[in-house]
């Protein structure tokens, strides 16, 4: 069995140089899998949101990349910023997602190895429970960043997000049971079946269990739109969320939270309206 595969892309204010990265690692992992009969066929949006809205921007910034199937690149822009979510909705939702079998959001900033894409179908293929595979991420220093999460509570996310090392360091094991390192090793090697949350950094979807979530909700601008979609799409039992540590990726936006005053007033928003939907857990 081999599949067609549909992948979204959300910039902005990103690094050009890092995103064309991104998009080479993107066409070495479709060529190997292609060339492991896992595809029939790719399509890539990269979906543009630094253009303002009704803004039409013709920068070809989005390269032709020689891969051995039938591959198309696209861009779409003119939607402002809309967020991550409603940004990837633009894909998910229409044709270019609805025809595949599989889908891919994956972030500017996040360069997959060659055989990540063919480790994650492979996967797929022999698991029809899974409905998302979730990859093994690591900075660019090869530090484990421990994608796959548990359900949060405040006091573990204000640490993790806000706190300085020295306070962190009294909530490692808080922060360890949060990042499943009981699970899937302090190296993040181990294969998890069934996991709670997986970081939108990285998530390979399998089309038909993510239809009936509608995509991401796009009451979220950025950050917990992809533990609200984990929660949903395994909501009922149907569905599951395997950790893959053969799937591997360079994240370079690791723990984004911590980057400014800005992002840490846009992650505080998305957790109340995560908790505000999914259920308050203060510790």
């Amino acid at each position: 069995m081999s599949f067609s595969l549909s992948a979204s892309i959300v910039v902005f204010d990103s690094d050009r140089a890092l995103l064309r990265r991104t998009l080479e690692s993107l066409a070495a992992a479709v060529t190997h899998a292609a060339s492991a009969g896992l595809l029939t066929d790719a399509r890539i949006t990269l979906v543009d949101n630094d253009a303002a809205a009704g803004a039409m921007v013709d920068e070809p910034y989005v390269p032709e990349f020689a891969v051995p199937i039938a591959t198309t690149w696209r861009r779409i822009s003119g939607q402002g910023n809309v967020g991550f979510g409603r940004g990837h909705n633009l894909v998910l939702r229409d044709g270019n997602a609805a025809g595949a079998d599989m889908h891919l959001v994956l972030n500017p900033d996040a360069l997959l190895a060659a055989e990540a894409l063919t480790q994650g179908l492979a996967w797929m293929r022999a698991t029809p429970v899974c409905g998302m595979a979730a990859p093994n991420g690591t900075g660019p220093d090869g530090t484990p960043l421990f994608l796959c999460k548990r359900y949060p509570d405040v006091l573990t996310l204000l640490v993790r997000a806000a706190a300085p090392a020295s306070i962190r360091l009294r909530f490692a094991g808080r922060l360890a049971r949060y990042e499943l390192r009981d699970v899937v090793g302090e190296a993040a090697d181990r294969a998890a079946q069934g996991v709670p949350l997986a970081s939108g950094c990285c998530m390979l979807l399998r089309c038909e269990a993510v239809r009936h979530t509608n995509g991401f909700d796009p009451a979220f601008f950025v950050y917990f739109e992809d533990y609200d979609l984990s929660l949903r799409l395994t909501q009922g039992g149907t569905w599951r969320i395997d950790y893959l540590p053969a799937m591997r990726l360079v994240h370079f936006g690791g723990l984004a939270a911590r980057k400014s005053w800005a992002h840490i007033r846009m992650f505080i928003a998305g957790a109340v309206r995560f908790f505000n939907k999914h259920g308050w857990k203060l510790a």
